[in-house]
């Protein structure tokens, strides 16, 4: 709790930070119009970088409507969306971001603008169970449920076999909690933070175009 208190402030002013910088952008749009036409285009030229390809199209809508109040938590969700939707096939969203990018990705299709943006789901009109249908059936988990299926059956047969741990930490495995003192805990919870969230950090940093992926990651 000490450390969420300590990264609320940074977190509250890059949240402050993108609410001004787009309503920066919005003024910039209507003094431009090579500007606007990029944002109203397909952005074929962003293609390269499917995360920030993403920002620009999540980000589309904010400039394009200036009777929209932009809100700090509008930010936070940006970053959040852009990662998973990028990358992944299956993504849970609020609402608002569901409709959105569903017509992202339709232009996508209509356009052939890189890879399609994953299939968004919400709560509404029973998105969790269409969501846990679409993860159901979709190839890439059937594939693996037959191949740990055929690990099952060479282990019984006694051709492998695979020791199972559970794994609290990058350096910790769960014995370390069996009868912890507080020196453990803090251990845990620092190795954690470092391994899981601080390395990935500074290396998404160093990456090109790694910034969209590191916010995701800091701001989660």
């Amino acid at each position: 709790m000490r450390n969420r208190r300590q990264l609320e402030p940074g977190l509250e002013r890059m949240k402050a930070t993108g609410v001004e910088r787009i309503h920066g952008m919005r003024d910039e749009m209507r003094a431009d119009k090579a500007f606007e036409r990029g944002v109203r285009g397909s952005q074929k030229a962003a293609q390269v970088q499917p995360a920030w390809l993403l920002v620009r199209e999540l980000m589309r809508p904010l400039l394009l409507d200036p009777n929209k109040t932009v809100k700090p938590n509008d930010v936070m969700d940006l970053f959040h969306a852009a990662v998973p939707v990028a990358y992944c096939d299956f993504v849970l969203l609020d609402a608002q971001w569901e409709d959105c990018i569903r017509q992202i990705r339709q232009r996508f299709i209509d356009h052939r603008i890189g890879r399609a943006p994953a299939e968004v789901f919400s709560k509404k009109r029973d998105g969790l169970e269409r969501f846990f249908q679409a993860l159901e059936s979709s190839p890439k988990v059937i594939a693996l449920r037959c191949v740990r299926r055929a690990h099952s059956g060479s282990n019984r047969s006694g051709v492998s076999s695979m020791v199972m741990r559970q794994i609290l930490s990058p350096s910790y495995q769960h014995n370390k909690l069996e009868n912890p003192s507080l020196s453990d805990l803090i251990d845990v919870f620092e190795d954690t933070w470092r391994g899981y969230v601080l390395t990935p950090y500074e290396a998404l940093l160093k990456m090109p175009c790694g910034e969209v992926a590191a916010m995701t990651v800091i701001s989660s």
